[in-house]
């Protein structure tokens, strides 16, 4: 529906910003002129406060935390996330444990699907929170251990940067925008296969090296965004329009 809106517009528009060039290629196959990219401008000064002490006091825990983040939605696949760290929990490092947190109420036949899905394959110790505020956001991703998305399709993907910003070790399936938004930090997935990602996360929780290998490249990846004139690059492209 999304997609037949977006013709439907395209002859209104003069110029298109799209905030990927995963986004920005989709607008040209839909035939908008003057297609630009223009990335999200992600402020992390809002995460720069006090983690919410209630949220903390509720899901403080000494298991290694597995976390996703984003809303309960099909294309984000819950689903894969929950048969990896079964896989994990069940035959690598039982002492674990899954927060899935965001919105799970608008798609509630899904978020069902996925509370059965949790049941059907035995484990326990996943957890749907619910939308979060920022300070319990930033609770949430201090007390994780790593970052796993499975998402199809993503035309930007905030969480990622996010997760890196508290030197939060991410594991994110290639597809979308996903690639463009890592820049060759983190671990990108080419696969969906719970053992592969499983052992992986194992990796990251036993290889000290392995692990900050990783968390250096996300912060390089992270001064990349931060040494961007984003402010400048939409000047440009304003005065690009009433030229």
């Amino acid at each position: 529906e999304g997609m037949r809106e977006l013709v439907a517009l395209r002859d209104r528009a003069v110029t298109a910003w799209a905030d990927s060039e995963y986004n920005a290629s989709i607008l040209r196959a839909a035939g908008y002129p003057d297609v630009h990219v223009l990335p999200i401008i992600v402020d992390m000064s809002r995460l720069e406060m006090a983690p919410d002490p209630v949220f903390e006091r509720q899901w403080r825990s000494s298991q290694y935390t597995w976390a996703f983040i984003g809303r309960v939605s099909p294309n984000k696949r819950h689903e894969n996330i929950i048969r990896a760290y079964a896989c994990y929990k069940k035959h690598i490092h039982p002492h674990s444990r899954l927060l899935l947190i965001g919105e799970n109420r608008n798609c509630w036949r899904y978020t069902q699907a996925m509370v059965d899905r949790v049941r059907s394959v035995g484990v326990g110790d996943v957890h749907f929170t619910g939308m979060v505020d920022d300070a319990e956001l930033v609770a949430a991703y201090r007390m994780a251990d790593v970052f796993v998305c499975m998402s199809e399709h993503e035309g930007f993907c905030v969480p990622l940067l996010e997760a890196m910003h508290f030197d939060l070790p991410v594991l994110a399936y290639r597809a979308g925008a996903v690639p463009e938004t890592m820049g060759g930090a983190g671990v990108l997935l080419n696969t969906r296969d719970p053992v592969v990602i499983a052992e992986l996360v194992e990796q990251l929780r036993v290889d000290t090296g392995f692990r900050r290998s990783v968390i250096d490249g996300q912060r390089r990846r992270l001064a990349v965004f931060r040494a961007m004139d984003l402010t400048g690059c939409v000047r440009d492209l304003l005065e690009g329009m009433i030229r």
